[in-house]
């Protein structure tokens, strides 16, 4: 995150909006009950992400860093498997639609071109966000329903 705000302002400012914005997507698809639920568990994750890596916590946790991070791929969607009689019967095609917004992820390249932020991160981050945006617009205007 600190290499990130060596990049332009704008940069900073569209990444910022869009990590202030996403959890009012699922305001978007399920019901109000199961979208507070799902706000306050991003905000969480999301508060609980940024403060440890503004302040280098996995830095300092030495080779429990692995396990951390670790961790954090089998907690949370561990908790979406264990709750997922909430997303059954959700539109496919409104959840894929909201990906398509990740197309922003060509900003880290751009901002990777001019030095300001490492190619470990920018790379796939970049490749990544764009190949799940391009896939999901595809998909969109693709499908009437999308299939199961």
């Amino acid at each position: 995150m600190i290499e990130l705000m060596q990049a332009h302002w704008l940069t900073v400012l569209i990444i910022g909006f869009t990590m202030l914005i996403t959890p009012m997507y699922w305001f978007l698809v399920p019901n109000r009950k199961k979208a507070i639920f799902m706000v306050w568990l991003t905000a969480v994750v999301a508060g609980f992400l940024l403060t440890a890596n503004l302040y280098n916590v996995t830095g300092k946790l030495g080779p429990l860093e692995g396990a951390l991070i670790g961790a954090l791929w089998i907690v949370f969607p561990l908790l979406i498997w264990i709750k997922r009689e909430w997303f059954r019967g959700l539109s496919q095609r409104s959840l894929i639609g909201l990906q398509i917004f990740r197309v922003i992820g060509g900003l880290f390249i751009l901002e990777m071109a001019k030095d300001n932020i490492p190619a470990s991160f920018a790379m796939p981050a970049g490749i990544g966000d764009i190949t799940v945006g391009v896939t999901a617009f595809i998909l969109v205007i693709s499908f009437k329903e999308i299939p199961r």
